[in-house]
């Protein structure tokens, strides 16, 4: 009887003790972790993948804890400087810009994000934001197609960043995931930390490959067709590494207009703590360099004799 009650008394502390260490180690993980991302869903489009659900939302980061800001999302996936702005169309054809965390503007809100400066800057032009966090180049290139063809834009503007050769993000694997586990994924920012931990582990999240050469190239050669059909440019905010793919060199044997942004907009003072992405000031510097740019783009695009290529 003494040794029932000693191995239930011992089972009692065990479980104490573990409800002890969850508590502490959930305590922890809302303190550096942010809450589940909300306006991220499945996409009926493979290769897509995922897109953004429309809606606003209160967000605190995509991983890693940080200022909350607001995120709005329009009935067609693509970001707005806020849910009950009621949009106003100039007449003139948008400037469509599509892309990844860095054009939605990961970290503020969307008053702050840059093609809402753009707007400022450049008076009487709508910009259209369809950036999407984590997209990679197969990706971006099918919400460009996708959009253009919606919106039919007298600019197409791609901006494409160093980690934009490498594989999708396998979120189909959480977005996906039953239903015990998209309810602790909401809830607990502990199981967050572990279930990636445990898809770094396993190959699933980490340690990206990259894109293979004809899926890589057909891209770009998709690119080129999108640019036979609206004005199309390619900001390069970073080139991609890739080991058999020179970019740059790629970009100008396809003739398509590329420019590269200077590297003094990735300093350290111009990204967010933890986050990398710009901050406000960041937004606004990359907006004033962007902003004469586009201006150059949309007036050839008026002139009678303007080739979409170079």
């Amino acid at each position: 009887m003494s040794r029932r009650r000693d191995r239930g008394f011992a089972v009692l502390l065990w479980a104490i003790g573990l409800v002890i260490v969850l508590t502490a180690g959930e305590a922890i993980a809302r303190y550096f972790i942010a809450g589940s991302i909300d306006f991220i869903v499945l996409s009926r489009d493979p290769e897509l993948v995922y897109e953004l659900r429309p809606g606003h939302y209160r967000v605190e980061g995509i991983f890693f804890r940080i200022p909350a800001y607001d995120v709005a999302i329009d009935a067609n996936g693509c970001r707005m400087q806020a849910f009950d702005q009621s949009v106003t169309d100039s007449g003139n054809r948008p400037v469509l810009l599509v892309g990844d965390s860095f054009t939605f503007g990961d970290g503020v809100s969307g008053a702050q994000t840059f093609p809402v400066l753009l707007e400022s800057l450049l008076p009487g032009v709508r910009m259209i934001n369809c950036g999407v966090p984590g997209y990679n180049l197969v990706q971006v290139v099918r919400a460009a197609e996708l959009r253009a063809a919606r919106f039919h834009p007298a600019l197409l503007a791609i901006l494409i960043y160093r980690n934009d050769l490498e594989s999708a993000l396998p979120l189909h694997r959480v977005l996906d995931a039953p239903g015990w586990v998209q309810w602790l994924r909401r809830h607990s920012r502990l199981f967050r930390v572990l279930y990636i931990a445990q898809g770094w582990l396993t190959g699933d999240f980490g340690g990206l490959s990259p894109l293979p050469v004809p899926v890589a190239e057909d891209a770009l050669a998709r690119i080129a067709r999108l640019a036979n059909t609206y004005r199309t440019v390619l900001v390069v905010l970073r080139e991609p590494p890739h080991p058999q793919i020179q970019f740059a060199q790629e970009l100008q044997r396809r003739g398509l207009r590329s420019y590269q942004t200077p590297l003094s907009f990735f300093d350290r003072s111009l990204q967010i703590p933890n986050n990398l992405h710009w901050t406000p000031e960041g937004q606004r510097r990359f907006a004033e360099w962007l902003a004469p740019l586009l201006q150059q783009e949309l007036a050839l695009s008026k002139t009678p004799d303007s080739n979409l290529r170079k």
